[in-house]
């Protein structure tokens, strides 16, 4: 039996990571990584949704033009 060597990757930084500090810029706060994963801990203790609140959670948004902040 061969045993080979996995190439692990580092974690690249998630797409919403370098979204909220994008956000943050706009308003003047610095967002560290600290305050992201502090975040993400807070998030994953939230239950999840049901697929039927995340599609009202959508609709809601697109009243405003989307997902994403104005002028982002």
């Amino acid at each position: 039996m061969s045993m080979r060597r996995s190439r692990a990757r580092r974690p690249r930084a998630a797409p919403e990571a370098g979204y909220a500090r994008a956000v943050a810029e706009n308003v003047g706060y610095a967002v560290t990584d600290e305050d992201v994963e502090r975040a993400r801990r807070r998030l994953a203790q939230q239950p999840p949704i049901t697929d039927e609140q995340h599609d009202r959670n959508m609709e809601w948004l697109r009243q405003f033009g989307g997902d994403r902040a104005a002028g982002a």
